[in-house]
């Protein structure tokens, strides 16, 4: 089975030693890189990465996009064209997205230049661990590849206004993970320990691969896992007193990020003793864009927040380890009963206007927490009269004493 297993991957990378399918000059397809890496291939090929081309979302933006404007969707979108100028996608290569080879081609990344990437296509590939393996192409270390400014080249939009359309890597730069030295692909790309990075039928290797899933604003696991809450009830001056923190706990950038449609919502529900909802609040996570005229930018308009976004109006998004206190307050009023339930919900919202359900939801965190108010109030005036009463105890004491005194 082995030695089948052997020719197999032989067959689809070539017959030869030399491994002639993996290009010495240009880009290799995908396929070509799966032959070898089969499990990092199947992890690409169901990522954002790999459709980034062919997303529907994307696409339906893309389509309204004027031509001449389509080369700044392009660049990030299907990045091979920064070197093959293919801006007509008549490419397959193109059609890959955010393929392999376009990573792993990269030699070096210069923030401050207009293009960031500079390439060196063919036969040398590189990557973040050292090897002397040299089956199918020769492999050198690249330290950049283990840093965030590799992922900025995308993951920092800025528009011909000169507007951080995108800002990840500028929240990630500002925060506490980049003191740390802690890097995008940490997160996003973490050691899968145990699958090896070439076919064992290949080659043997002593390092495991890191994950190609990407996983992002689009994970649920990541979601769920990059914010925290708690809630402070108390009862004063006739009313409930509902005190949320907030807490961005795993996000090294802010909550949220990305496209400026996203939002992360904090929502409070107050229900009666019947569970009937007698209250409710929210406060909304979110950057909002004008454009040139100062006019606000709509959510749905995903276009013009990319073209013709050219100022901040408003950003109370939580930056990473920031604790947020939100306070709500609800007045008592007759026949809400003794026993009151609060339910603070967290939620990630991103709106998608071009597709049905036209927007996408996930729970981030949740406390569900109930207050007796009327018991809360015997108690406290329980407490009251119980000090009173023993006040006036130690007066009579104190008066018994010194009448026994004389």
């Amino acid at each position: 089975m082995l030695f089948l297993g052997v020719l197999a991957n032989l067959f689809l990378i070539g017959v030869s030693t030399e491994y002639p399918s993996v290009k010495k000059e240009g880009y290799t397809e995908s396929q070509t890189c799966g032959a070898c890496h089969t499990v990092i291939y199947k992890e690409w090929k169901n990522s954002l990465h790999a459709s980034s081309i062919s997303d529907p979302v994307f696409l339906d933006v893309f389509n309204e996009v004027e031509k001449e404007k389509k080369t700044f969707c392009l660049k990030c979108h299907a990045p091979t064209v920064r070197v093959t100028g293919d801006y007509d996608l008549t490419q397959s290569i193109t059609k890959e997205g955010v393929t392999c080879d376009f990573c792993h081609t990269v030699k070096s990344v210069d923030l401050n230049k207009d293009e960031p990437f500079e390439f060196d296509l063919g036969f040398i590939k590189r990557g973040p661990f050292e090897s002397d393996l040299e089956i199918g192409h020769k492999n050198l270390y690249s330290g950049i590849h283990l840093k965030a400014e590799f992922c900025a080249g995308c993951h920092e939009v800025v528009n011909e206004n000169e507007f951080h359309v995108m800002s990840t890597y500028s929240e990630w730069k500002e925060g506490p993970y980049a003191e740390k030295g802690i890097q995008c692909q940490n997160c996003h790309m973490p050691e899968e320990f145990g699958t090896p990075i070439v076919n064992p039928e290949i080659a043997k290797t002593q390092r495991s691969v890191t994950a190609h899933k990407f996983l992002g604003g689009h994970s649920q696991i990541n979601i769920t896992r990059a914010a925290s809450l708690t809630q402070v009830l108390d009862k004063a001056n006739n009313s409930l007193s509902v005190v949320v923190y907030v807490t961005n706990s795993e996000a090294g950038h802010s909550l949220p990020t990305g496209i400026p449609s996203r939002k992360v919502i904090l929502t409070v529900k107050l229900f009666d003793s019947k569970g009937e909802i007698i209250g409710e609040k929210e406060v909304v996570y979110k950057r909002v864009l004008v454009n040139s005229e100062g006019k606000e930018i709509p959510d749905k308009n995903i276009k013009d927040m990319f073209l013709k976004a050219a100022a901040l109006k408003s950003d109370n998004r939580i930056k990473p380890k920031e604790t947020r206190r939100e306070e709500f307050i609800f007045p008592f009023t007759r026949g809400m009963g003794k026993v009151l339930t609060v339910d603070s919900a967290l939620r990630y919202e991103f709106s998608v206007p071009y597709l049905e359900p036209n927007i996408m939801r996930m729970e981030m965190a949740r406390e569900i927490k109930t207050i007796n108010i009327k018991e809360e109030g015997k108690g406290i005036w329980k407490w009251i009269v119980s000090i009173i009463a023993v006040l006036v105890l130690l007066f009579i004491l104190q008066i018994t004493l010194r009448a026994l005194r004389r």
